[in-house]
């Protein structure tokens, strides 16, 4: 199963925000930091919302939202972004939504 099916992903916008229950990973960043989770406590210092991908569970009795955050910071740590990330000139990378939607998940 991929993550696309239990979730809505798009890229944040002013238009379409996240609310609570969104994970909001990095878009555009370093190789190192492309992808990276937004801690709750750093959503106030966002200004540019398009550089981010959100991501939200389209059914909370599939997939709690705080498991998500987890989850995306379990796939941030292994590098998977690293190895998916297309790089950009200046030494930065990025993922598209569709990179999101990919992730492979098991269900229990």
């Amino acid at each position: 199963m991929k993550l696309g099916e239990l979730t809505r992903v798009w890229e944040c916008s002013e238009k379409d925000p996240p609310d609570e229950d969104t994970t909001l990973i990095a878009r555009i960043g370093s190789p190192a930091t492309v992808g990276k989770v937004v801690e709750d406590r750093d959503r106030k210092g966002i200004y540019i919302l398009t550089n981010y991908i959100c991501i939200k569970p389209l059914d909370k009795n599939q997939l709690l939202p705080r498991y998500l955050y987890y989850a995306m910071q379990y796939v941030y740590n292994e590098g998977h972004w690293r190895r998916v990330g297309t790089p950009l000139s200046g030494g930065k990378a990025k993922i598209r939504v569709s990179d999101v939607k990919e992730v492979s998940v098991r269900r229990t």
